[in-house]
């Protein structure tokens, strides 16, 4: 017997989940609804351990992406393998074009949200400390966001912003807008956490579209290396097998700075022209950005 496991942070998402899983007669085994130490108790209480796992479009989304790759192995065995894909691509060009404008549409409201939580904690704080202190907490959920506010209390030192321009994050449940991560620094955290982990590029569904372009990226990308195939795709994998083998080894990635190949800019001189003389091209892409559930702004 085969048991499945659904877990997501969100009760909304394991809710629809449970409604299409029965609409299709398709029902997991169990729904799991919360964060990667919910999971890992939950395979605790029952003793369960996985031999496979998968997301598509929750990496971008995790609150704690190294706590969450630290873990993974405590729901594992030797020979589990793991296969997590995302659309959060910053090697694609038009990736890294689109979803800015993306996250600076949700920051305006997550920004006031997290000022509001922060007066709300702290009322006594002049209107110039809750604004810098709102901009310094981006990033964080509002359980962090509480504790920075202390920590200036006590010392007086403003929170630095997360070193990425434009990620964002809804401050009242850590669900992040797109999160914009190097893959090969995912890989390396999992590589230290007894994983053997590579990212791949996924390739142009080609099945649904009679665009002739995506067969001949997909025939390219197959023939080339995953760090110059991963500039053509518009998502990629983290492809991962336990082996139980960890490393104190240092990360030699930066989370959110990451080495590009010559194709970069190919690509970013064929999108630049097409994105101008088709709108409807740029418009379609912005569309297909998986939308925050709950309240948006």
């Amino acid at each position: 017997m085969r048991t499945v496991i659904y877990n997501d942070l969100l009760p909304s998402m394991c809710r629809a989940a449970k409604a299409i899983a029965g609409a299709l007669h398709l029902e997991a085994d169990y729904y799991v609804q919360g964060d990667i130490d919910e999971l890992v108790n939950f395979c605790d209480r029952y003793g369960f351990k996985a031999d496979a796992m998968t997301s598509n479009d929750v990496l971008e989304h995790i609150y704690d992406i190294d706590d969450f790759c630290m873990k993974l192995h405590l729901v594992s065995h030797e020979g589990t393998i793991m296969m997590h894909a995302t659309g959060a691509n910053m090697l694609y060009y038009p990736a890294v074009r689109r979803l800015p404008r993306h996250q600076r549409v949700f920051e305006e409201g997550y920004a006031k949200d997290r000022e509001r939580i922060i007066r709300e904690h702290s009322p006594k704080l002049r209107d110039d400390e809750a604004e810098a202190l709102a901009i310094g907490t981006r990033g964080l959920r509002k359980d962090d966001i509480v504790k920075a506010v202390d920590r200036y209390q006590q010392s007086r030192q403003l929170p630095v912003a997360i070193q990425h321009p434009t990620n964002t994050c809804n401050p009242e449940t850590g669900w992040w807008q797109e999160h914009m991560m190097n893959p090969y620094y995912i890989a390396e955290t999992l590589q230290a956490n007894g994983f053997r982990a590579q990212a791949v590029p996924g390739f142009w569904d080609t099945l649904a579209s009679a665009v002739p372009i995506k067969r001949m990226l997909n025939l390219v990308i197959a023939k080339s290396s995953p760090r110059r195939g991963l500039h053509l795709c518009s998502y990629l994998v983290i492809y991962a097998r336990y082996t139980g083998s960890f490393s104190k080894e240092g990360h030699k990635q930066h989370k959110y700075l990451c080495r590009r190949s010559p194709l970069w800019y190919p690509v970013m001189l064929a999108y630049e022209p097409l994105s101008l003389l088709l709108p409807s091209v740029r418009r379609t892409r912005d569309m297909d950005l998986p939308q925050m559930p709950g309240k948006a702004h």
